[in-house]
């Protein structure tokens, strides 16, 4: 499982508007150890394997999704109702701009949950989409 402590967490939230990154991400983000999203309409086609979020690993869409491609999805591992709840929505437009507003987003490379997500970011074609600088 991965580290339920992820670096990450003990960084402020660069990827939030301007007026609001000097918040730290553990105010908001946690490790649940919970099951992978699940993508509930959209066409992203992007699927990741959330290793960290139970021992064996989950598939579900990826935080970002590829240009051209958006996203609503649930958590089936949180607690009822909201596991049927439609609590995240992402879209990456064709030019690299990527936006994304929800109650809940996994991330699939450290393995945490964020509470109340809010983003832009511009994310240039053929870049890797990495969120953790």
């Amino acid at each position: 499982m991965a580290n339920p402590d992820p670096v990450i967490l003990k960084k402020r939230h660069n990827d939030w508007p301007w007026f609001l990154r000097w918040v730290p991400r553990s105010w908001n983000s946690f490790y649940l150890g919970r099951q992978a999203p699940v993508l509930m309409w959209g066409n992203e086609r992007s699927l990741r394997t959330f290793k960290g979020f139970r021992e064996d690993a989950d598939v579900g869409p990826a935080p970002i999704p590829a240009p051209g491609e958006w996203q609503i999805s649930r958590f089936p591992g949180l607690w009822w109702p909201f596991r049927w709840l439609p609590l995240y929505f992402a879209v990456t437009n064709s030019r690299g701009w990527h936006y994304r507003i929800g109650l809940f987003r996994g991330d699939d490379i450290d393995g945490y949950f964020t509470m109340f997500t809010i983003a832009r970011r511009f994310f240039p074609p053929g870049v890797d989409r990495d969120t953790s600088a």
